[in-house]
């Protein structure tokens, strides 16, 4: 089945949280041998924020408007990769997480802090919107970058490793897969995880097609 085919959620283009693993989930990722390293998250609380006054009431935050507009808060404190980035529109973006559950729980933390507070939320975890997943998988392959840009869809490709040491490679969902001469690779660009394991086949794929064996 395509992710292509399910109804987005977002006016962007974006999923649902509840619809990333519709057809293959955390644990088919595990098994295929991807390493979650973040799933970006947004949520919209329809009010504004006084990001001085959080600041002072919350703990485990940084504002420093004068090089960086959103507050930031650390649900975990430093025990996890999770921030939240709080502009004073009130549109969260949600970063660093690398399960779906530790998004769902790092949101609902602060949501829950700002109810603390006295602060009326009218949302929940279950409408956040993915905006970008980020897998790591090794091919177990290396590659010689050079023949490789020159024997695949010059659309698709860009070898520039004076600028960017890997091959960046545009996969017809959309996802962008970073390939590196020691066969490691990152997709990123990704909305659902059946656009991560359908972007590893599409590169897959292409390197068989150019003789390129022996792939994990």
């Amino acid at each position: 089945m395509n992710s292509g085919s399910r109804e987005s959620e977002g006016s962007d283009g974006s999923y649902s949280i509840s619809e990333i693993d519709t057809v293959f989930t955390e644990e088919d990722l595990s098994e295929e041998g991807f390493v979650l390293s973040n799933l970006v998250g947004s949520l919209r609380l329809n009010r504004q924020l006084d990001l001085e006054a959080l600041t002072s009431d919350l703990e485990n935050t940084e504002y420093h408007p004068e090089t960086y507009p959103s507050m930031i808060y650390r649900p975990f404190g430093s025990e996890s990769s999770v921030s939240v980035l709080t502009p004073s529109s009130g549109k969260l973006a949600i970063v660093g997480a690398k399960s779906k559950q530790e998004l769902r729980e790092g949101t609902e933390k602060f949501l829950k802090s700002l109810i603390n507070l006295g602060i009326e939320v009218e949302t929940s975890t279950d409408n956040i919107l993915i905006q970008n997943i980020v897998a790591n998988y090794d091919l177990n392959v290396e590659l010689d970058l050079s023949i490789v840009a020159l024997s695949l869809d010059l659309e698709n490709v860009e070898y520039e490793p004076e600028q960017f040491p890997g091959l960046i490679y545009r996969s017809i969902n959309g996802s962008t897969v970073l390939v590196f001469g020691s066969g490691k690779s990152v997709i990123t660009g990704a909305n659902t995880y059946e656009d991560i394991i359908n972007s590893r086949d599409e590169v897959k794929e292409k390197l068989r097609e150019i003789g390129v064996t022996r792939l994990n």
